[in-house]
């Protein structure tokens, strides 16, 4: 397989594999992936798969260096969604039309295992991002309301988030890790 074919994506492919390589690559990577969980547009995964597959016995490292970097980009995001959720938060969500999914979020939240959001939030479809904020603005509602933000509090947040972010992590690197090689012979079908 040809890895830089002179397309665009083959010559992003080739920078990233070196990144990935070289010797601040898990710098650069706990730093995307603590800005990606405060909504930055690059996933980490862009250097977490080549990574691991070039280093295959540090994925667990990684994985863990993934984990915590997203888990202390989530507590940004909580806690910029608790406090300044009206008027700053709520602007951006009606300025991205965000209001559906904040309102799914918001129905997983009230019901009875609505705690668990956080941890069962890293394996669903729904960008993370949505979920630590919509705990955040959530469990400010409830403390202006009750007087006490509950199950929402920051400290039942943290303990499933970061439960939440180390299982999806060691899950994916593992997996990238045991896949293998097809992992790239699938990003390179990809078309730019």
């Amino acid at each position: 397989m040809t890895i830089n074919d002179g397309s665009i994506l083959g010559k992003l492919k080739v920078k990233i594999l070196n990144m990935a390589k070289s010797r601040y690559a898990t710098m650069l990577l706990a730093f995307v992936t603590f800005f990606d969980s405060i909504l930055f547009p690059v996933t980490p995964i862009v250097l977490l798969l080549p990574m691991c597959m070039a280093y295959k016995t540090r994925w667990l490292y990684y994985a863990m260096v993934v984990a915590v970097s997203s888990f202390f980009g989530s507590l940004v995001t909580y806690t910029c969604a608790y406090h300044f959720f009206d008027p700053y938060i709520l602007k951006i969500i009606i300025s991205l039309n965000l209001e559906d999914e904040v309102n799914i979020v918001s129905s997983y939240l009230s019901g009875t295992w609505g705690y668990l959001t956080p941890l069962i939030g890293s394996f669903i479809p729904i960008n993370y991002n949505l979920i630590t904020s919509t705990c955040g603005m959530m469990a400010a509602s409830a403390e202006r309301v009750t007087g006490s933000s509950g199950y929402l509090g920051l400290v039942p947040f943290m303990i499933f988030c970061l439960l939440g972010r180390i299982l999806r992590f060691i899950l994916e690197c593992y997996l990238i890790v045991k896949i293998g090689e097809g992992t790239f012979s699938v990003l390179g079908n990809l078309k730019a």
